[in-house]
C-alpha cells in the first residue's frame, strides 16, 4: 500500500503531462483548421486535385461553384473554358492546412538564412557600378520582351496576367529593374545578378520541356521560345 501511495504523485504528474500535450495538439489542430478555412476562402471554387488534361467524360469539372458547391448547375465544366485555359486550371493539390504549415516553415527558415547571410555578402565597389549596367543591346530587347509579354497576358483569357508571377516572368522583372530602374546601387545590382544567374536554369528547363497548351494567340509560341532563349543568353554574356 505504501508503495502504491508513493507512486500516486508520479502518476498524477504523468497524467498532467499527457493532458497538456493533448490540449496542445487540440489547439494546434484547431488553429490549422481555422487557418485552412481562411486559405480555402481565397478561392473556394478550386478542386482538391487537377482536372484531367484532356476531356474524358464530356462533363469534366474544372471548378466548383462560387462558394465551393458541387451542385451540377453551379459547376464550371472544362469544355466551357476559354481555349488554352484548361491546362492552366489550378487546384489545391495539397490541403490548405498543409499549405499553411509549409508557408510558415518556409518563411521562417528563409528569413533566418537571409538575415544571417545578408551582412556577409561581399560588397561590390560603388565606383565600378558602370561595369554592372546592362548595355543598350540588352536594354532594347528587354523592353520589347517585357512589353510583348504584358500584352499577351492582358489580352489572353481571364486571369492569364497572373502568370507574370511565374519564375521566368519574375526573371524578366529583375532584368527590367536592372535595365530601367534609376539610380540602382552597385550592391543591389550585384545581388540581382547573383539571383538571376542560378535562376536562369529554369529558362533552360522551359525550353527543354515546353508547355505551350495555353499559347493560343498569334505568334505566341515563337515568342515563348525567343524570350526563354534570351533569358539563357543574357547571363552567359555577363559571365563571359
Amino acid at each position: 500500500v505504501l508503495q502504491c501511495c508513493t507512486h500516486v504523485p508520479e502518476i498524477k504528474k504523468r497524467k498532467k503531462i499527457v493532458c497538456n500535450r493533448g490540449r496542445q495538439r487540440i489547439n494546434m489542430n484547431h488553429f490549422l483548421f481555422r487557418a485552412g478555412r481562411l486559405v480555402r476562402a481565397v478561392n473556394p471554387s478550386m478542386l482538391a486535385t487537377p482536372p484531367p488534361p484532356t476531356e474524358e467524360s464530356g462533363y469534366d469539372v474544372c471548378y466548383l461553384g462560387p462558394n465551393g458547391e458541387d451542385d451540377p448547375e453551379l459547376l464550371v465544366y472544362c469544355k466551357d473554358l476559354y481555349e488554352g485555359q484548361r491546362g492552366m486550371v489550378g487546384s489545391w493539390y495539397l490541403t490548405p492546412e498543409r499549405h499553411i504549415i509549409e508557408y510558415i516553415s518556409a518563411v521562417a527558415i528563409s528569413s533566418t538564412i537571409i538575415r544571417a547571410l545578408l551582412p556577409k555578402l561581399s560588397r561590390y565597389p560603388d565606383d565600378q557600378v558602370d561595369n554592372l549596367n546592362p548595355p543598350v543591346f540588352i536594354k532594347i530587347p528587354t523592353c520589347i520582351f517585357v512589353s510583348c509579354q504584358l500584352i499577351y497576358k492582358f489580352c489572353g483569357y481571364p486571369g492569364k496576367v497572373l502568370f507574370m508571377f511565374m519564375p521566368c516572368n519574375v526573371l524578366w522583372t529583375m532584368w527590367a529593374f536592372l535595365c530601367f530602374w534609376p539610380n540602382l546601387s552597385a550592391q543591389m545590382m550585384h545581388i540581382l545578378y547573383q539571383l538571376i544567374v542560378p535562376y536562369s536554369g529554369l529558362a533552360i528547363a522551359a525550353v527543354a520541356t515546353p508547355d505551350t497548351s495555353d499559347l493560343t494567340m498569334w505568334g505566341e509560341v515563337p515568342f515563348f521560345v525567343l524570350m526563354h532563349c534570351a533569358l539563357i543568353i543574357y547571363p552567359i554574356y555577363f559571365l563571359s
